[in-house]
């Protein structure tokens, strides 16, 4: 009996350390038909007060909590996407393996039945099932996810950065 009970002792501790393991999951960024990264340019054109925001939303894709997660479903050209969301803003991703998720695009939400928002999402949708397998097997690339990496950061160091505070996280290298 004491023997069994050291095993299950050992078993529980082993299963502890298993379950502390911090989820990373990595984040593709969805670059537009030009090539552009979209992410980038819409984050960049927001109002500084919602960058928290928006760290938050992206960090919670990152660890794996997804804050506020929501299946987009209201047509089929946007199932398969997910959104996650604060008051006005949301990040819209979707999985492309067991560990990597694209992020396709961030904005501010204005009213709950906008035309143009709906047509806005459908577009990006469109747009993003136009290079989901190219961007699949990218995802293999060690280059292409470098320069992906890179974008990330300065997206982290984006909003990141406090209004009027000049000690930024990272040095700015975005060309």
């Amino acid at each position: 009996e004491k023997r069994k009970i050291e095993i299950l002792k050992k078993i529980s501790r082993e299963e502890e350390i298993v379950e502390e393991e911090e989820i990373k999951n990595k984040l593709v960024l969805v670059p537009t038909i030009s090539g552009n990264i979209r992410i980038t340019d819409e984050l960049e054109h927001i109002p500084t007060e919602y960058y928290s925001g928006f760290l938050e939303l992206i960090k919670s894709i990152e660890d794996g909590t997804f804050k506020n997660v929501k299946a987009l479903k209201k047509n089929p050209r946007i199932q398969g996407l997910y959104e996650v969301k604060l008051f006005k803003i949301r990040v819209v991703f979707t999985r492309i393996s067991s560990d990597t998720y694209a992020l396709i695009t961030a904005f501010m939400k204005k009213s709950d039945n906008d035309k143009l928002y709906n047509e806005s999402l459908n577009s990006k949708a469109n747009d993003y099932h136009l290079i989901e397998n190219t961007l699949k097997k990218l995802i293999l690339d060690e280059e292409f996810m470098k320069e992906n990496n890179k974008e990330l950061d300065y997206i982290i160091n984006l909003l990141s950065r406090k209004e009027g505070n000049k000690e930024y996280i990272k040095e700015d290298n975005h060309e």
